[in-house]
């Protein structure tokens, strides 16, 4: 069975009942009350003990700011608790449009994941901040759940950090930093360097050079590669030191256009 609970005082239920018979408010569109209807406050528990708390449209679809819970697993008897220990409740707080999670939120996963930042239909779409359980921190541009676009990614277990171009969720082209302040600049391919590049000092060292991709003779699978630096001599390098300085994690987020987001009314059957 299905709990929702109406928060909403005894005024508001007068407004609600006054509001259409007035002639300005009859002429506004339904979008303007999914946004300030006044009793659009609930929560909600599902049959599987999923609960929701927030707004909701006329719909009643989750709409505006809200919280959704999905409780970490309990474990039986028969399971040993190290078992569920590590699991947390997944959780979303943030903003949803006609149910789906869009504009700005948090992600907690039950893996002790989580994810800050801008969401499209469901999916990380934007600017965002991802950690990873082992410490491991992405941030920057996201496209349908994917890392794509500009952004940074920190190792949690030696500081360093790729910075750059991201295509399909890998680092393409950009820097390599490592902690000491060196790094290799040029292009990526299954996150590992190739081709032509530099690898930079701190001390404004510089060699160029190529990585190249050269078959194993005998590996036990076809295709596997071994990768082979061919460099110059080092030189000098005229690379400004501000360009070599590491990434930060973006503080603030971007605002969302709501404007542009437009709520689709289904049609009544």
């Amino acid at each position: 069975m299905l709990v929702c609970k109406f928060k909403c005082h005894p005024f508001d239920r007068w407004l609600i009942r006054s509001l259409p018979s007035d002639p300005i408010v009859r002429s506004l569109p339904d979008i303007f009350f999914s946004f300030v209807h006044p009793c659009n406050s609930v929560t909600i528990t599902y049959p599987n003990g999923d609960t929701y708390e927030g707004e909701i449209n006329d719909l009643k679809k989750k709409h505006g700011q809200g919280k959704y819970t999905h409780p970490a697993p309990v474990a039986e008897e028969e399971e040993s608790d190290e078992a569920v220990a590590t699991l947390k409740d997944h959780v979303y707080d943030g903003a949803w449009i006609n149910g789906e999670k869009e504009g700005i939120g948090k992600m907690f996963y039950p893996d002790g994941a989580r994810y800050y930042g801008q969401w499209s239909h469901n999916v990380a779409h934007g600017e965002g901040t991802y950690k990873y359980p082992n410490g491991d921190v992405y941030s920057g541009q996201w496209s349908q759940g994917t890392k794509s676009g500009q952004g940074s990614y920190e190792y949690g277990g030696n500081g360093t950090q790729l910075v750059g171009t991201w295509v399909e969720g890998s680092i393409a082209t950009g820097q390599w930093i490592y902690k000491n302040g060196n790094s290799w600049n040029g292009q990526f391919k299954n996150g590992k360097p190739i081709g032509r590049g530099a690898y930079i000092t701190k001390t404004g060292n510089v060699q160029n050079g190529e990585w190249v991709e050269i078959l194993q003779d005998e590996a036990d699978e076809e295709g596997v590669t071994d990768l082979l630096w061919r460099g110059d001599c080092p030189q000098k390098s005229d690379i400004a030191a501000a360009a070599l300085n590491r990434a930060t994690y973006k503080k603030e987020l971007p605002a969302v256009d709501w404007s542009q987001k437009v709520e689709v009314k289904e049609e009544e059957e």
